[in-house]
């Protein structure tokens, strides 16, 4: 049975968002006057700022459910202003953006220029599709060189871990080969991701942060660097807690990083280990993993 809590409902919408974004708005819509619990009303902005605004382009209504949540919360929280400045800006409203940017600077006691430059990586992140990348590469450039002299406080930190990974992820996801200009804005955009991870994360961060890095290492054709991140990946995770799709997907990268490098035997092995893990996927993993096995040239089963 369907649970019709209003957590539940939050669960259900982050659960089928992606697959059903439509579905997603319909259940969330009523959820600020009803749900109770900080953490769940900081769920909802930020996921609205994805549905409502990223995947639906309604970033009225995403600056709505943001301003609903905050009013419910009943006290300034920098998650939820980070959430109500990216919809905000990209709703047009100019007012409202300027005073939750100038709110996140007060709760955090941080430099209202460093909020302002976490806000606008977050607001590359929404509005960056593939069409849009060219116009938005060199502004990426420019944010994230900026958003490099940020090293504090750890909330700030961590908002640029969140939206550099983001970015890096959607843009290898567009081109699985990117080059030039591209390739190096990408690149410099996965090792800020890869650097904030390892200032305020744990180990699971730093484990993901390192399959990021293979990924894009791979990609840009450099893979000796990605082999050498997917075996710290792996490492982390026989030193901490099973993580079975992590696990198969750092065997896969290392499997594409060898045989780029023409270790043939190497590659062979490292699918091997995949392969056991991907057996207890369930339909999206295991269309992931066919999916990542066709990228390398291996066989499909």
């Amino acid at each position: 049975m369907t649970d019709r809590t209003p957590e539940g409902r939050l669960a259900e919408a982050f659960r089928i968002h992606d697959d059903d974004p439509w579905a997603a708005r319909a259940l969330m819509i009523p959820l600020a006057s009803e749900l109770k619990a900080p953490d769940d009303l900081a769920t909802l902005a930020r996921l609205s700022v994805h549905v409502f605004g990223g995947l639906l382009r309604r970033w009225p209504e995403a600056l709505l459910i943001c301003s609903q949540s905050i009013a419910a919360v009943g006290q300034p929280r920098a998650d939820m202003l980070r959430s109500l400045a990216t919809s905000a800006t990209l709703a047009g409203d100019a007012l409202a953006a300027a005073q939750a940017e100038a709110d996140l600077a007060a709760v955090l006691n941080a430099p209202a220029a460093d909020c302002a430059a976490v806000v606008r990586l977050a607001v590359i992140e929404q509005d960056m599709t593939r069409e849009k990348l060219a116009g938005w590469l060199p502004l990426l450039d420019a944010a994230v060189a900026r958003a490099e002299a940020i090293d504090g406080p750890p909330d700030l930190v961590r908002f640029l871990a969140i939206s550099s990974n983001n970015s890096a992820s959607a843009i290898l996801d567009w081109l699985p080969a990117p080059a030039g200009e591209t390739a190096r804005v990408m690149e410099r955009v996965a090792r800020l991701s890869f650097r904030c991870w390892h200032v305020v994360g744990r180990w699971v961060h730093h484990e993901r942060a390192h399959y990021l890095m293979a990924l894009m290492l791979n990609a840009t054709g450099q893979p000796a660097a990605a082999a050498e991140h997917a075996r710290h990946g792996l490492a982390l995770i026989a030193s901490h807690e099973p993580e079975p799709v992590d696990c198969c997907f750092h065997h896969l990268a290392l499997a594409r990083a060898l045989k780029a490098l023409g270790d043939e035997a190497g590659s062979a092995a490292a699918l091997a280990e995949a392969a056991p893990l991907a057996a207890s996927f369930d339909d999206y993993w295991q269309g992931e993993y066919r999916k990542t096995l066709a990228t390398i040239g291996a066989p499909i089963p």
